[in-house]
């Protein structure tokens, strides 16, 4: 009798695992809490993608550090997208060698004119920052810098002059001005502070998936599917 207790609470416990959801053919991908609609087509990627070798894609919001460490304790399956730089902390995740995206954080201002030349340049000035972007937050450490929870919060700091510059990704900040005229005097000064591709993140206990999905994802991106999928949230 014992022993049939032993196993069936182990059965219990790995058919509530995140991989074993809905007959075992469901990955948990975490995404920040903080991610704009962007994020839906990186979704529908990897949903795509991952059916094809059998799998269905579910994302779970967290505060985006909890959600890196939520997928490092095996608590989920994956980051749905993020830079190789997490992997300097969190072991056990595995990248998914194919580029999904480039993030280009970009300094924007109304007032001031330079080129930026690395974080330093930044030091005389006053800067926003988005909460939740941690590339941005370690790039600027020690720095005078105010941190907010929305673009619209990020400009508005911009544009009644409580800071002289923000940093902002290029892509979001593109749809969030096309979108708010009222912010057209802002300008984005050159060269982008930071640029580095975008990977999905897998847990490494799924790492015998990579070997099955690299192909499938870069066949769909020369296929232009990933290009289609972000038509939608396009600015440029």
């Amino acid at each position: 009798m014992k022993l049939i207790l032993h196993i069936s609470f182990l059965l219990l416990l790995i058919m509530n695992s995140p991989v074993w959801a809905h007959g075992g053919k469901t990955l948990t991908f975490a995404i920040s809490d903080a991610a704009t609609e962007v994020v839906q087509a990186y979704h529908q990627f990897c949903r795509q993608a991952y059916h094809e070798i059998g799998y269905e894609v579910e994302l779970k919001e967290y505060p985006i550090k909890r959600s890196l460490v939520q997928a490092d304790l095996e608590q989920i399956d994956g980051i749905l997208i993020s830079t190789e730089s997490i992997l300097k902390k969190y072991n056990n995740l595995q990248v998914v060698p194919v580029e999904l995206a480039r993030v280009d954080l970009v300094v924007y201002s109304i007032t001031k004119d330079f080129a930026v030349d690395g974080p330093s340049s930044l030091q005389p000035y006053k800067i926003g920052l988005m909460r939740g972007y941690l590339q941005s937050h370690a790039l600027t450490e020690g720095m005078a810098r105010q941190t907010v929870d929305s673009y619209k919060a990020l400009f508005s700091l911009l544009k009644i002059g409580r800071v002289d510059v923000v940093i902002a990704l290029k892509r979001e900040t593109e749809r969030f001005l096309a979108a708010n005229p009222k912010f057209s005097e802002v300008k984005a000064l050159s060269p982008p502070l930071f640029s580095v591709p975008m990977y999905n993140f897998l847990n490494k206990r799924h790492h015998e998936l990579i070997p099955r999905i690299v192909p499938v994802m870069q066949r769909l991106i020369d296929d232009k599917v990933l290009e289609r999928l972000y038509e939608p949230y396009r600015t440029d």
